[in-house]
């Protein structure tokens, strides 16, 4: 069947599992219609004996199928004061969890965290290896939020910026790019971004920010990726940041903004269910310092000459078999990403890309 399209997917998808009894999780839904598209409005896409989870923030979305009798709603309570440390001495101790002087000052940091467990692993992890000094330093910062703030998500993301101010600039930089354009890439790719960097043999980057997962892929909790956007809004000294832009087509008026871009470094435009859009040079210029560009389902056409001289990540899927840019030279360029596009051997951008 054709799986070229988002229809053509659910079809054969539809098709193959009807008969068949299988468990689907559908994690972190945000929309009713996430659900209806990939189960079915009657949860009736499967063969007999199926079950799906779904997990979700907004129990609201379940409702309709409750009210049918079609789901079953479950709350998932706190992590136990056990558990809590359990998982805690993991990520901060490891295989040694006895060690003289910490589990007593551990134990206080797990209760003061509300047994949040994202929590609980990020401070855990960003306290192993640090001196029982540090821990106590912790310990104080995590007492003094809860008493300026009742609220546990906001107490959450303060730690988290303290975890996110220990980095070192190029930490930082790669905390970036996670955020913004890299979560869920085969970090084996992504790391061509970042030379010098050696992120693969732990299978840990940036601990306790973001990880690589066992399949390779970059991972970065919703929630961290949230405080990058909150650093973004609040931080001053990071002008530069707060220049990154995810421009979706309603932002595209933005490109023609010419003061103050050229400290832009990623720009993301995805065209797949929208009119083709023709990018001229002159939508470029102002903003030389760009690493990362995203131009699905979009052409160029124009002289690049010295246009992209920073580029190192080019994401072109739907690219146009017809090449109309001229002098597209990426000297810098470590990652091409032509997937979902019509391009042969003797496309003509492959002479003209240099």
């Amino acid at each position: 069947g054709d799986v070229a399209s988002f229809e053509g997917g659910i079809k054969f998808f539809r098709d193959v599992f009807r008969t068949i009894k299988v468990l689907v999780v559908l994690d972190d839904v945000e929309e009713q219609s996430h659900i209806d598209d990939l189960v079915g409005d009657q949860l009736d896409w499967f063969g007999p004996g199926s079950r799906i989870i779904v997990t979700l923030e907004n129990g609201g979305i379940l409702q309709t199928y409750v009210s049918r009798g079609l789901a079953h709603m479950y709350e998932v309570n706190e992590m136990d004061n056990d558990r809590a440390f359990e998982l805690f001495c993991k990520h901060a101790l490891g295989t040694n969890c006895s060690i003289s002087g910490y589990l007593e000052i551990g134990k206080r940091i797990v209760k003061a965290t509300g047994q949040v467990p994202l929590f609980i692993e990020v401070i855990g992890s960003f306290l192993r290896g640090k001196t029982i000094e540090d821990w106590r330093k912790i310990e104080d910062l995590i007492k003094l939020q809860k008493e300026n703030s009742r609220e546990i998500l906001k107490d959450c993301r303060e730690i988290l910026k303290f975890c996110y101010e220990a980095l070192d600039e190029k930490q930082k930089q790669i905390f970036w790019d996670i955020a913004w354009f890299a979560n869920g890439v085969d970090s084996r790719i992504a790391s061509y971004m970042w030379p010098n960097q050696d992120l693969l043999p732990s299978h840990l980057v940036l601990m306790p920010l973001a990880k690589i997962g066992g399949d390779n892929m970059l991972w970065m909790h919703k929630l961290l990726k949230c405080l990058s956007r909150t650093i973004d809004q609040e931080e001053p000294k990071y002008p530069g940041r707060r220049s990154r832009q995810y421009l979706l087509v309603t932002d595209l008026e933005v490109i023609n903004r010419k003061e103050g871009m050229e400290v832009v470094e990623a720009l993301c435009f995805d065209f797949k269910n929208l009119p083709r859009h023709t990018f001229m040079e002159t939508d470029f210029k102002s903003m030389p310092n760009v690493r990362f560009l995203k131009l699905d389902h979009a052409s160029m056409t124009g002289n690049f000459t010295n246009v992209f001289p920073r580029l190192r990540w080019l994401n072109w899927q739907g690219c146009s078999r017809d090449f109309e840019a001229t002098k597209f030279i990426l000297i810098e360029l470590v990652i091409l990403d032509l997937s979902w596009s019509k391009v042969t051997v003797d496309w003509g951008g492959w002479r003209l890309i240099k």
